[in-house]
């Protein structure tokens, strides 16, 4: 810098560079004569900040669209400028309805909330009283997709996932498993009764079966039943998989004998009997493709995940209601 007759003068910022301000009214220059600061320091105030004006049109240095979003848009980076997004919309929705955010899409197969993450989770949701994540769908309500742990993660002090649907609360496809449900909790239904709602419980089996129930009557000391067509499709009856029949007879008869045949089964009155009993029926067969898993070891260490960050301090510590009777279906999101 050259003094010509004791005066100078310089641009802010032409020599060095100036890459952060402090915040108003924080900053100072301070002039160096030979090895002597000159006091006072000058203050700074608004006119130097004016260096970053550019950058209040700008997000992180790259241009930003004249055009002003229009109602619940979203500003997304379309490759070279920062515009408002039709493809999706983002809006806090807060009605009584116990929702956090909330998000919805009426363009193509675009995502309402798209979540992604290379060492953690993609989407994370928490409800201090209500519905940490929910979401609704004409196909999907939520899917979730992991190449090495879970798709989709619940936790909770009374039910980790709610689902409510008309036709199935919960569809799950083992496509490259041998579970479509794996649990180690009891797998079970709830029924409505004068007593309140009550809760009825799975069989258990160590064998992969199906099964189905009937009644029959014999004719002159003999019946044949005929086994239902499509349960058979998805049955393997054969040596090493036998069909188990178990007959229990509601009338008066003599001893009797079964004969199993690869459809059907025979029910045939010893020493020639002309009984006319009639009889209710269970038969076993070993479900197709699933006819060799017997107690198939599970290591649960490998199911679990890792905990999750603890929910706010505000979070109440009383046992949360029943989902199913404190949260109402939620209404269809209405198209924008």
């Amino acid at each position: 810098m050259q003094v010509v007759e004791g005066i100078f003068n310089v641009i802010l910022g032409s020599l060095t560079a100036i890459s952060s301000l402090p915040e108003a009214g924080n900053c100072s220059l301070e002039v160096i004569v030979g090895t002597e600061p000159m006091v006072p320091k000058i203050p700074l105030v608004a006119v130097p900040y004016a260096y970053h004006a550019d950058n209040t049109a700008r997000l992180q240095g790259r241009a930003v669209s004249d055009a002003a979003p229009g109602t619940n848009q979203v500003l997304a980076w379309n490759g070279s400028h920062i515009s408002a997004n039709d493809n999706s919309s983002v809006r806090a929705y807060d009605a009584g309805q116990g929702y956090g955010p909330y998000s919805s899409t009426s363009t193509g197969n675009a995502y309402g909330v798209y979540g992604y993450s290379g060492a953690a989770w993609g989407v994370g949701g928490y409800g201090a009283s209500n519905i940490g994540v929910y979401g609704y769908g004409s196909n999907q309500g939520v899917y979730g997709y992991a190449t090495g742990g879970d798709g989709v993660y619940g936790d909770g002090p009374v039910a980790g996932g709610y689902f409510y649907n008309r036709r199935a609360g919960v569809y799950t496809c083992g496509a490259y498993s041998s579970y479509g449900l794996l649990s180690n909790g009891t797998k079970s239904c709830v029924i409505a009764t004068t007593q309140g709602d009550r809760a009825m419980y799975c069989p258990e089996a160590p064998e992969v079966l199906f099964e189905d129930v009937g009644s029959a009557q014999l004719v002159d000391g003999y019946c044949r039943v005929d086994l239902d067509p499509l349960l058979l499709e998805g049955c393997t009856i054969d040596e090493e998989h036998p069909l188990r029949v178990y007959v229990t007879m509601n009338d008066e008869c003599g001893t009797f004998r079964v004969v199993k045949h690869g459809t059907c089964f025979e029910v045939l009155e010893n020493q020639g009997g002309q009984s006319n009993a009639t009889f209710d029926w269970r038969i076993v067969a070993s479900r197709k493709g699933f006819e060799d898993k017997r107690l198939e070891r599970v290591e649960l260490a490998s199911l679990k995940v890792p905990s999750l960050q603890e929910p706010p301090p505000s979070r109440p510590d009383e046992t949360q209601p029943d989902p199913a009777r404190s949260v109402p279906p939620p209404p269809a999101p209405t198209q924008q």
